[in-house]
């Protein structure tokens, strides 16, 4: 009786035990995996926005010198178109020649320096789009490399499912007791049933099982 007892309590705590182990090394596991890819994540984050930062100060430094650059080429063209249009009126006014001849170069020069500048603005506008969609396209790659880091939930052991093992080694102690302790002591010598009663159990037969197997849980 001793040594049943001993190795059912033996058991059960053994059972509980672990259960108990199997949920605290569960848990401790899943909060490294949670600390470690959470520090993956902001390593990740820290270092797309510093290469944002430095990818977005080039784009501004290159549009600062295209716009630099398109402005001396108007600036040379309107310079150019203005000596121009100066040396036509002083050759023609020292020559007599006046009228609509020499208005009609006049035009045309407004009007060659009127294309060659506005040929500069859209080549800096296409430059500038280019820049902006390479500015939007650095910013979706970030994103998508910050987001690819960023780890879904982490799987954890259930505290319910250790407490339903815990209680179920402890029941099951306890059965085992109440059968050991005398569960089928009401039984008939002549097998589970009665001489008058064939195929039924005895008003005693199991007597001992309901008083001591479950005698704390009915």
């Amino acid at each position: 009786m001793c040594d049943f007892a001993t190795a059912a309590a033996v058991m059960a705590i053994g059972q509980a035990g672990s259960a108990v182990y199997n949920f605290a090394e569960g848990t401790i596991a899943a909060n490294a995996q949670g600390d470690f890819a959470a520090k993956r994540a902001q390593a990740v984050a820290e270092a797309t926005r510093d290469d944002l930062v430095s990818r977005y100060s080039s784009l501004a430094k290159r549009g600062v010198e295209e716009r630099k650059a398109a402005s001396m080429q108007i600036a040379q063209i309107s310079r150019a178109a203005m000596a121009a249009r100066g040396e036509i009126a002083a050759t023609s006014g020292a020559a007599g020649v006046e009228g609509t001849s020499v208005d009609s170069v006049l035009r045309d020069f407004e009007y060659q320096e009127s294309i060659r500048i506005e040929a500069v603005e859209s080549d800096l506008a296409s430059t500038e789009e280019n820049l902006k969609m390479q500015g939007e396209s650095y910013a979706a790659e970030g994103k998508n490399r910050i987001e690819a880091n960023i780890s879904g939930p982490i799987a954890r052991p259930s505290l319910f499912g250790a407490l339903i093992q815990v209680g179920g080694a402890f029941l099951g102690y306890k059965l085992a007791m109440g059968i050991q302790g005398g569960g089928l002591a009401g039984t008939t010598s002549a097998g589970t049933t009665s001489a008058g009663s064939a195929g039924t159990v005895s008003s005693g037969g199991f007597q001992g099982f309901d008083s001591a197997g479950f005698g704390g849980y009915l």
